[in-house]
């Protein structure tokens, strides 16, 4: 992860079952991401997994999925 000024970005991977999803994010200052979760929480959609405050992220390039190594 790379910090620039206010926020931190990453082009990184995420591994769920097997594969990989592969992306671009900017993750928030801790302030904003909390007021991002809090208006989450707001929202009538249904319910899913609540998200790690050091995980919320906002992504800007996702560039697909496929199977991770030895998988």
């Amino acid at each position: 992860m790379k910090s620039g000024p206010g926020c931190s970005y990453d082009a990184g991977s995420v591994k769920d079952e097997g594969y990989l999803r592969l992306f671009v994010g900017v993750y928030p200052p801790a302030w904003v991401a909390e007021k991002l979760l809090n208006a989450a929480a707001s929202i009538e959609a249904p319910k899913g997994r609540v998200t790690a405050l050091e995980m919320v992220h906002v992504t800007l390039l996702f560039m697909g999925q496929g199977p991770a190594r030895g998988a």
